[in-house]
């Protein structure tokens, strides 16, 4: 661990305190010396270092994360790959991680000190709907990467690190309680992340180990009814049963949540996937993908034998008209 740290420091990251480590690598408070600048920093395990193909993956996960500006997802400040360390910083959150809240066992209730579930519930589904509406899915809340300043303020960061489990399954399997059941079969949308705010609550409101008491059949405690039909919907196994985004919970609780509170930072990612999409509904593109079609269902080898039959029909009869 020190010759990880010193790698880190030489390359201008102080490490100062490791908060979490997981499925994808190490969580650590860190300071960029030459600036003297608090960030949150993720150090990626080596199975993502040393695969070239892992690393541009999760970094284009990151340069996502990166295009958006809002109080409640935490600023994107660099990344890469230092000596074979590849890592991400973002700014630092000024709440507590509810990972830290969970570990201490604090009781949670809307007159406590502590937290304000309800109220974090809804600063989380504005967070996750504000992104959706960018194109940009979480898929990976936990409480390590779930922060709340005064009681209810949400702050969230690591979008989409999910999908390098789902695309090297093999050395860097995704598990975690918060996961949707869609998940484990490599499937996942918008209302995943409602699935997943759903347990962030429970866990917030109740405590994880009357999550995890839920996940395995047993019942939760009373709710109020305004609370515990939208949550019984969210928390549907079937995702098309559930509400398809995280703005359409936030209606069902009451709280709607308002447009145009996100900036868009240009991205040239974004630029090349517009492309893409442009180029895809072109005529060239639909054509080409209709052939694929056609290849992929192995029509072709007969298509080829009627085209020919049709040829010889129309010389035979160009013969039989002479």
């Amino acid at each position: 661990m020190n010759e990880v740290y010193e790698i880190f420091k030489e390359n201008g990251y102080l490490l100062e305190e490791r908060l979490a480590k997981d499925t994808y690598g190490e969580l650590y408070f860190a300071t960029y010396i030459s600036h003297n600048a608090k960030v949150l920093l993720r150090r990626f395990p080596s199975s993502v270092s040393h695969v070239e193909k892992a690393c541009r993956l999760a970094f284009a996960q990151v340069q996502c994360q990166a295009r958006l500006r809002h109080p409640s997802i935490l600023q994107v400040l660099d990344w890469g790959k230092v000596e074979g360390e590849a890592y991400f910083a973002c700014e630092r959150p000024n709440g507590v991680q509810i990972l830290n809240l969970l570990r201490d066992n604090i009781k949670y209730n809307e007159y406590g000190s502590a937290l304000f579930p309800e109220k974090a519930l809804f600063s989380l589904l504005e967070s996750l709907e504000l992104a959706r509406r960018w194109g940009i899915l979480h898929l990976t809340l936990s409480p390590s990467n779930i922060w709340v300043e005064d009681g209810f303020k949400v702050q969230i960061s690591e979008f989409g690190l999910w999908y390098l489990s789902r695309e090297f399954c093999d050395f860097l399997p995704a598990w975690s309680p918060f996961l949707a059941p869609e998940q484990k079969q490599g499937v996942a949308n918008a209302s995943t992340d409602v699935y997943s705010a759903a347990l962030a609550y429970i866990a917030m409101k109740f405590g994880i180990h009357v999550m995890e008491s839920y996940l395995q059949g047993q019942p939760l405690p009373e709710l109020p009814d305004s609370i515990r039909g939208p949550l019984a919907k969210a928390l549907d196994e079937r995702p098309m049963a559930r509400y398809p985004t995280a703005g359409e919970f936030s209606c069902a609780l009451g709280v709607q949540i308002p447009y145009g509170e996100v900036k868009y930072i240009h991205c040239p990612l974004c630029e090349l996937q517009a492309k893409i999409l442009e180029e895809r509904r072109s005529p060239k593109g639909l054509f080409m993908r209709y052939f694929i079609n056609i290849k992929a269902s192995g029509l072709i080898p007969w298509l080829i034998i009627l085209s020919l039959l049709a040829a010889a029909l129309a010389v035979w009869w160009a013969a039989f008209r002479v």
